[in-house]
């Protein structure tokens, strides 16, 4: 037995389940199998992990106590052991969450539901422990223009381009999460997810080209029309976003429109072509990830376009994109 472990308490006492996972693997392997976990092996040792983690025995044997009850219910039992695990070995926020766990069931139950469904939302919980007590306040949904203002309201704060980044980052996942846990734990409908997690893009997406036409801005100038008048941009969006339909594994296509040539008038002044073209390349500084292709023209429309496709995947495959 490994001698981190607690001390072994004698097989006739109340805790006689504990006793047998950290004393006698056959009968801990046995018990892990009718729990549906597919690796008894790896869930063993998932176990002896956390019971070395720094849990006291009682809370050690209340999650046990629990597990026992939630794991057959959830999709995938060893995977949320496995995330458990990982959580409670993530650092003093992730051993002190999984040490309240025996006290807060309704708690338990949503990690274990979040932890055997999602690699992505776990890991966000994994590296973000703080997300849990947002979780049980509510989270509360937002709408576009809410999202659009606590975003922006954030990167005012950023000195930096990387920190912009990162406030858009952390803002998106906790979104993401939200999403996730409305979804999975609470059962909202589908049409309200895909709302949300499009509201989510387009909020990012506001924030973005307002970003990158202000810094293109402040090198050159304001686009003027060659009648005088400013310079109208619009961003449209395709497809599922453009439907509001977005799914988690959905990639978002925009398109870029200015509706005139010109100049700009900063005394570093462009063409109204080259600035829109500049601010493009700055939105895909902004939002690591996307792809701008070159400036194409269509003298039907008298529009010129930018078009990007932005890899905003929200499956877990995302950590490059938006």
């Amino acid at each position: 037995m490994n001698p981190s472990l607690p001390p072994a308490k004698p097989p006739d006492e109340k805790d006689r389940l504990v006793f047998r996972i950290l004393n006698d693997p056959i009968a801990a392997r046995l018990w892990l199998g009718d729990l549906g976990v597919r690796d008894p092996d790896r869930g063993l040792r998932d176990l002896r992990d956390l019971a070395s983690s720094g849990l006291s025995s009682e809370a050690f044997e209340g999650l046990v106590s629990q597990l026992s009850v939630l794991l057959p219910q959830c999709p995938d039992p060893g995977m949320a052991l496995t995330n458990l695990e990982r959580f409670a070995s993530s650092g003093p926020p992730g051993i002190a969450a999984v040490a309240s766990l025996p006290a807060n069931p309704r708690t338990t139950d949503v990690l274990v539901q979040l932890f055997s469904t999602s690699q992505y939302f776990s890991e966000l919980i994994i590296r973000d422990p703080g997300v849990l007590d947002w979780l049980r306040r509510g989270a509360d949904r937002r709408d576009r223009l809410a999202l659009i203002d606590a975003l922006w309201n954030k990167i005012q704060l950023a000195d930096s381009e990387e920190g912009i980044g990162l406030a858009i980052r952390r803002l998106r996942h906790r979104e993401m999460l939200r999403i996730g846990y409305n979804d999975i734990v609470r059962g909202h409908p589908l049409e309200l997810i895909t709302l949300d997690l499009s509201n989510l893009a387009d909020a990012c997406v506001e924030v973005a080209t307002r970003l990158a036409l202000a810094q293109a801005a402040a090198r050159h100038g304001d686009p003027i029309t060659s009648r005088g008048r400013p310079a109208r941009f619009v961003v449209l969006a395709l497809g599922k976003l453009g439907g509001q339909e977005l799914n988690y594994s959905s990639d978002i296509d925009l398109i870029f429109l200015y509706d005139d040539e010109g100049q700009t008038n900063g005394t570093r002044g462009v063409s109204n072509a080259e600035f829109f073209a500049r601010a493009g390349a700055v939105y895909g500084g902004v939002l690591p990830g996307a792809d701008v292709a070159p400036p194409t023209s269509d003298a039907a429309l008298h529009y010129r376009r930018i078009v990007a496709a932005i890899a905003m995947r929200t499956d877990g495959r995302f950590d490059h994109g938006v």
